[in-house]
């Protein structure tokens, strides 16, 4: 059962694990920048400062705030899984599909609910 999930062994100076370990760095340069945007925007926000701009930071830097998570979380647990040797293929479509269906989810929570705030 094990064969059919787990493949094929690769090491660590393949050219797919520096891919997602390159991956999992700039996403997570991208996580904290717009973390920190999204944060600070909130705040300023909260207290009335440039109500228009940053209401306008805030609602659009959410989306790509949480992909930009989601995207270090996946590329962290592949590298991970790289590195003990591991790979596969239903892993890698397990993966892909929570990945799409998060996404899916922000989307229309984004665009179909009503603003409270407003």
């Amino acid at each position: 059962m094990l064969r059919i999930l787990f493949s094929q062994k690769m090491d660590e100076s393949s050219l797919h694990f520096q891919t997602y370990k390159n991956l999992r760095n700039v996403s997570l340069v991208f996580f904290l920048l717009l973390g920190l945007i999204h944060f600070l925007s909130g705040m300023l926000l909260n207290n009335k400062f440039l109500v228009n701009i940053n209401y306008l930071i805030n609602r659009s830097f959410d989306i790509p705030f949480v992909m930009s998570g989601i995207v270090y979380l996946l590329s962290s647990i592949k590298t991970f899984l790289l590195h003990k040797d591991y790979t596969s293929k239903l892993l890698d479509s397990l993966l892909l599909a929570i990945g799409l269906t998060i996404f899916l989810g922000l989307i229309y929570f984004n665009l179909f609910t009503p603003d409270k705030t407003l």
